[in-house]
C-alpha cells in the first residue's frame, strides 16, 4: 500500500522505516523539508517528500507532538482516508471527554482515525521479538479500516489487538490510562482472549489472558 508518515522523530522514523521493510510504499515528510530526510530515505527504501505529498497516499500516520497536530495537518484534504493516530494528548490535569483521537475526530469527521501505536515507548517499536510479538493495541469506529491497519501491523511482526471504539481506545491507550506503556510480548504460539476487565469503579484493569 501507499503510506504517508508526517513526523520524523523518535516515533514517525522507525515506523515509517518498519512499513518499508514490509514492502509498502513509503513517504515521510516532517517540518524542516524533505532535504533533511534524504540520507534516512536511502538507508530504509522510503521516499522523502512534504506533507502534502505524504497525505496523498491510502493511508497517512500522524506521528508529531501533540501541540503541532494542526500545523501538521492544515489544508490536507484527508477525505475517506485513514489517518492512524500516534499522538498522545500530554496536558495536565483534568481533560474533556471530547479529547485525542476523538478531538481530531470531530476536526476530521470524513477521516477513517485509527488509534494505534501511542502506548508504546519509541524504543520498543520493534515488532517482532525472540519466540514472540510486541502486544499493539488499536482502536477505532470504522471495521474495514481496523481489518486494514490490522493485517498490515501483523505483517510488521506485531501482534494487533483491537480495543474497540476509538472513544474506548482514548479511555484506555491515553497517556497515563491503563494500557499506556505496556510493552508485552505475546508468544507465537499463543493467542490473547482478554486484555482488559472494567473494575467495580468503573476503571480499567490490565488482565491479559492466552488461550493455549
Amino acid at each position: 500500500m501507499n503510506i504517508g508518515v508526517i513526523g520524523a522523530g523518535a516515533m514517525g522514523k522507525p515506523i515509517a522505516a518498519q512499513f518499508a521493510a514490509a514492502g509498502h510504499d513509503v513517504i515521510l515528510a516532517n517540518s524542516r523539508g524533505p532535504e533533511s530526510l534524504q540520507d534516512f530515505a536511502k538507508s530504509t527504501g522510503l521516499t522523502a517528500g512534504t506533507r502534502f505529498d505524504a497525505a496523498k497516499a491510502d493511508i497517512i500516520v500522524l506521528a508529531v507532538r501533540w501541540e503541532n497536530r494542526a500545523a501538521a495537518l492544515s489544508d490536507l484534504d484527508l477525505t475517506g482516508k485513514i489517518l492512524i493516530d500516534v499522538t498522545n494528548q500530554m496536558e495536565k490535569g483534568d481533560l474533556p471527554e471530547n479529547r485525542g483521537s476523538l478531538l481530531l475526530q470531530s476536526h476530521f469527521p470524513d477521516t477513517k482515525i485509527v488509534k494505534a501505536f501511542n502506548t508504546l515507548y519509541a524504543r520498543y517499536l520493534d515488532g517482532n521479538t525472540t519466540g514472540a510479538r510486541r502486544f499493539l493495541a488499536f482502536a477505532g469506529d470504522d471495521d474495514d479500516a481496523k481489518s486494514t491497519v490490522k493485517a498490515i501491523f501483523s505483517a510488521m511482526g506485531y501482534y494487533p489487538y483491537d480495543i474497540g471504539t476509538l472513544a474506548l481506545g482514548n479511555e484506555t491507550m491515553e497517556f497515563g490510562a491503563v494500557l499506556s506503556a505496556q510493552h508485552f510480548t505475546v508468544p507465537n504460539d499463543k493467542t490473547l482472549t482478554q486484555v482488559l476487565v472494567k473494575a467495580n469503579d468503573g476503571s480499567w484493569e490490565l488482565q491479559v489472558k492466552e488461550s493455549e
